[in-house]
């Protein structure tokens, strides 16, 4: 039995299944009931595999079996299908949920850390450096660096950036505030970016930069990941970011930041400048209506 190739490539991607399973689901669906020897001459799966997939689509809740003798398997309606799939990610979310957390109370996770520990004593620093590509994996992997940090984040930003921290690491700042980690950040401020900035300094220190454009994150004097180009320079999937662990480039940006942070007007300063500002323009604005349009 032949079937589109662009279906059988959405079934799996969309239904999380492979390749044997959505051959035999789909010639499943085509006859309604049918044997194992059956399903296996429709779809052209080996016979010897037939059976495993058809227990794993009946545990998936795909398929049923029908009593008698040979034994029939029966298809779910495709209609039932996603509250299926549902019931069995959710099921599986569950069983890997309670299998980590038996990790992390079991002794599996010292004897790991004991091997990294040992393991990386053996590490060249050029080893412990690489490129992160695409906006969604510098996320991410920032996400974890900023969640661990013990003592100290310093973040060297664009006036997007303040946007970009404020909406999607604002949670793992939280956590490494609460964790004691000392947290201070400079980029340029604005119209734009000031409610965002007013939100960063109830965890942070924020220092008002107009001059100077990067994207550093320096954590724990230790690591390092810095972006190579402005946040709209490119296309977000080719946004490059440059990770490095190494105390000597860490504590070099970090002495460096410090010099020029003493120099740098404070963040709450700037943002009443800024809210005086808008004050203003609204007052003006509202001054200028009145004799526009008198009552």
């Amino acid at each position: 039995m032949i079937h589109d190739q662009e279906l059988v490539s959405e079934i799996r991607r969309r239904f999380g299944l492979n390749l044997y399973e959505t051959k035999v689901w789909l010639a499943l669906l085509s006859k309604g009931s049918a044997t194992a020897g059956e399903l296996a001459d429709i779809s052209n799966v080996p016979r010897s595999r037939t059976y495993d997939v058809l227990e794993s689509l009946e545990s998936k809740k795909f398929i049923s079996q029908k009593p008698g003798k040979p034994i029939k398997y029966v298809v779910v309606p495709p209609k039932d299908i996603i509250t299926a799939v549902k019931d069995y990610t959710e099921t599986e979310r569950v069983k890997h949920l309670d299998e980590v957390e038996r990790i992390e109370k079991s002794n599996v996770l010292g004897k790991l850390k004991n091997l990294y520990s040992q393991g990386s004593e053996f590490i060249a620093p050029p080893e412990e450096s690489g490129a992160v590509r695409g906006q969604t994996n510098m996320r991410d992997h920032l996400d974890l660096m900023i969640r661990d940090a013990k003592t100290s984040i310093i973040i060297l930003t664009t006036s997007d950036g303040i946007t970009y921290l404020a909406q999607e690491h604002i949670e793992a700042l939280k956590k490494a505030s609460k964790n004691g980690a000392i947290i201070k950040m400079a980029a340029h401020l604005n119209e734009t970016n000031r409610t965002d900035a007013k939100l960063l300094l109830t965890i942070a220190k924020v220092r008002h930069s107009e001059d100077i454009h990067a994207r550093i994150y320096v954590i724990d004097n230790d690591e390092v990941m810095f972006m190579v180009v402005p946040e709209n320079a490119v296309h977000p999937s080719y946004d490059t970011g440059i990770w490095l662990r190494s105390s000597f480039f860490a504590q070099a940006l970090t002495d460096l930041f410090e010099h020029a942070y003493e120099f740098w007007e404070h963040g709450e300063k700037a943002i009443k400048k800024l809210d005086d500002k808008l004050k203003a323009s609204e007052k003006a604005a509202s001054r200028k209506d009145a004799v526009v349009n008198p009552i």
